[in-house]
């Protein structure tokens, strides 16, 4: 096992080490301070997202749109929303979004999951570490 120690470091120093796990095979965790003598390691240890494949993309036009919207929801607390309400947003349709959703979850960067008989649409933590690494959150 390899373990690297990032004290200090900066999003950017985290961004790498993470984009160095996903290289290599490995798992990043990050270990939050402890702030009292009561806490458990395992409370304090937080496994990272890491990518399936390299984030070496390029996400533009109404994909990008699409995922800029669901990063801005995302942090207002609004998860899971229907490619309608997406559509609604955006000015297009359900089908134009349903394409580019299909395309974003190829990468892995949305999923979707059922609700009843609708399937709504949610950030994965990949989609949230791309945002942060190119800047669009």
């Amino acid at each position: 096992e390899l373990f690297i120690n990032i004290t200090g470091g900066t999003n950017l120093v985290a961004g790498g080490a993470t984009s160095s796990a996903f290289f290599i095979g490995a798992t990043p965790y990050y270990v939050l301070e402890p702030q009292d003598d009561e806490e458990d390691l395992e409370e304090l240890v937080m496994e990272l997202p890491s990518p399936t494949q390299p984030l070496t993309f390029e996400i533009d036009g109404l994909q990008r749109e699409v995922l800029v919207t669901l990063g801005e929801w995302e942090k207002s607390g609004r998860t899971g929303v229907m490619m309608r309400e997406i559509g609604d947003h955006l000015g297009e349709s359900a089908q134009k979004i349903s394409y580019h959703v299909n395309q974003l979850e190829d990468r892995g960067l949305v999923e979707r999951r059922a609700s009843g008989r609708a399937k709504n649409v949610y950030l994965t933590e990949v989609g949230k570490l791309y945002l942060r690494w190119t800047g669009m959150e």
